[in-house]
């Protein structure tokens, strides 16, 4: 699970460079995992990592990447659930294909009380157009568990 170290790299670079409570943009190309579960993923870890220091609002960015149809060998661009543009069938692709950045700073679409909102930049409307999925929900705390209760955060009831 290497969104685990991802989430601890974001943290001591906040830490080491004084960069509490400035957004960051995790811009992820390729990868095998689907988004909505490594960005479940991430936050997870995000939220145990940053117990302890103030984490800026975190925006998450999946860009198409390299994958491969294992049924009629063709490559093509797309996100993990693409289809092939050959036969219609399943893409993969493998680790070694993903790539993570960090952006540090303001985010398009974001507010700028001195500016006015500028709502979505000509960016957000080609990675839109491009197929980029973002998740950008603020990164929720870790609660610690109440007394007694020693199941993992991630735990879900029976």
């Amino acid at each position: 699970m290497h969104e685990a170290g991802i989430a601890r790299s974001i943290v001591a670079a906040v830490r080491d460079n004084g960069l509490a409570g400035v957004p960051v943009r995790v811009v992820v190309t390729g990868g095998h995992d689907a988004p909505a579960d490594f960005d479940a993923s991430l936050r997870f870890h995000l939220a145990i990592a940053a117990a302890d220091i103030e984490l800026g609002p975190v925006e998450i960015v999946h860009r198409p990447g390299p994958r491969w149809c294992p049924a009629c060998g063709r490559p093509s661009i797309g996100l993990v659930d693409a289809a092939c543009p050959g036969c219609g069938g399943p893409t993969m692709g493998t680790p070694s294909e993903e790539s993570i950045e960090l952006e540090w700073g303001e985010m398009p679409g974001t507010s700028d009380p001195a500016a006015g909102d500028r709502g979505p930049s000509a960016v957000d409307e080609a990675e839109a157009q491009a197929g980029v999925m973002r998740s950008n929900v603020p990164a929720a705390p870790a609660d610690p568990p109440a007394d007694g209760d020693r199941r993992r955060p991630d735990a879900r009831d029976p």
